[in-house]
């Protein structure tokens, strides 16, 4: 005779300790390798960071992120300035007055100091970043070299500050 479903009992699986422990090492060593490609990865030393700068005032900065706005002051780099060919190449630097919070895809980056390299042709006005670096508290969070960001270039802003700046 069939029992009754409520009386039955599924089959009792057992699983030994160490397919436990190899279980619990394989995700340690996968988190292990996460956080060490991050490092090697997002915190590569940049070309700014092993010369000496001398950051030139330009003035105070109003961005916004994610709508919402943050004050800071704007500078750039009188060292690192080079003219080649019709291209002015100089580091800039914004630093907020209170910590910016971006988020892309799955990860966060506070920051409340900003370097970027920016890229000035001033025959075809066009402004392009390629390398970027986010400190936080003075506590590196991001550095990488980008694909070909454009800046627009629009009276009244800082870019086109600049740019009038060095190419008149």
């Amino acid at each position: 005779m069939k029992e009754a479903w409520w009386k039955y009992r599924a089959p009792k699986i057992e699983m030994p300790w160490w397919k436990l422990v190899v279980i619990f090492l394989v995700i340690l060593i996968v988190l292990v390798f996460r956080v060490a490609y991050r490092d090697l990865v997002y915190k590569k030393q940049m070309p700014i960071e092993n010369t000496k700068v001398n950051w030139q005032s330009v003035g105070p900065i109003t961005l916004v992120f994610g709508g919402q706005s943050y004050t800071g002051d704007f500078y750039f780099d009188k060292m690192s300035l080079e003219k080649k060919e019709g291209n002015i190449t100089l580091w800039v630097k914004v630093t907020t007055h209170t910590p910016v919070v971006q988020h892309k895809g799955n990860e966060t980056y506070s920051w409340n100091d900003q370097i970027v390299r920016w890229v000035i042709n001033c025959e075809t006005k066009e402004v392009k970043v390629d390398y970027l670096l986010l400190f936080l508290n003075g506590r590196k969070q991001y550095g990488g070299k980008l694909d070909e960001v454009n800046l627009p270039l629009v009276r009244g802003t800082t870019t086109y500050a600049i740019y009038e700046m060095f190419c008149f």
